[in-house]
């Protein structure tokens, strides 16, 4: 016996399964995306990217060792010690090789030309840098000198792990005493720029200087330096090392 009207009989309907199939998609999706909040980035709305910067300016990190400037007085380094230092600067560090005191494989002159891959994987003892600025008589020029420096040294460290060791503006010979006061004060600037960026520096310029502020006469012929003047650099850099005997 039935009560009441008799229900019509139940239809299919395509469109309703169509409507329950999306519905039932977006909310698995939902689900889902509330499920990752395990992984860090989910939660984040800018996620990092890897960005590689090639630029001539990119400053080499600095090595983490505190050193002592000037470098104090050492032992004697031992041959092989200075048979494998590299020497580099300007024209006037050739001066070594002519003296005999290191091979020319030994020499870097450095210029807008240099090739610095050439000692990417070759292992030095230390690398040794030495100029002869010629335009620090005012301040912009000073400041052109340490600039010129710092590029040099970071395409250095880019290239070599070798430690950097910058020596002392040479003094020059008299008749230069206004011109011995500028080179007094680069050299402070280039020891400041030493102990920032943890390299030594070995003051050359105190130990080849006469009582009157310049270089001493023996080291000096017709405006040049003489064997004798390379000799002494030499030995100064020999016995000022960082090395430590182990």
């Amino acid at each position: 016996m039935q009560y009441g009207k008799q229900r019509p009989p139940l239809r299919f309907r395509l469109s309703f399964v169509f409507l329950f199939v999306i519905a039932s998609f977006i909310g698995c999706f939902v689900m889902y995306m509330k499920g990752e909040e395990g992984d860090p980035l989910m939660n984040q709305t800018d996620v990092p990217k890897v960005i590689n910067i090639v630029s001539e300016d990119v400053t080499e990190a600095v090595p983490d060792k505190q050193v002592e400037n000037p470098v104090p007085l050492s032992g004697r380094a031992e041959d092989g010690y200075m048979k494998n230092a590299l020497f580099a600067g300007d024209a006037l560090i050739s001066g070594l090789s002519e003296a005999g005191l290191t091979d020319s494989e030994h020499i870097l002159i450095i210029d807008e030309h240099t090739d610095y891959s050439l000692i990417k994987d070759r292992t030095f003892s230390a690398i040794y840098l030495l100029f002869s600025p010629q335009d620090i008589s005012d301040d912009n020029g000073r400041k052109a000198f340490i600039y010129d420096v710092r590029k040099i040294t970071q395409k250095l460290r880019s290239h070599n792990r070798a430690d950097i060791y910058i020596l002392s503006v040479l003094p020059l010979p008299q008749g230069g005493k206004d011109a011995n006061a500028d080179i007094d004060m680069i050299n402070s600037m280039l020891l400041t720029f030493c102990n920032e960026q943890n390299i030594y520096y070995i003051d050359e310029n105190t130990y080849l200087k006469g009582s009157d502020g310049t270089l001493r006469s023996s080291y000096s012929r017709n405006g040049q330096l003489t064997e004798q003047a390379y000799s002494a650099v030499f030995e100064m850099i020999r016995t000022h090392t960082a090395v430590k005997e182990k």
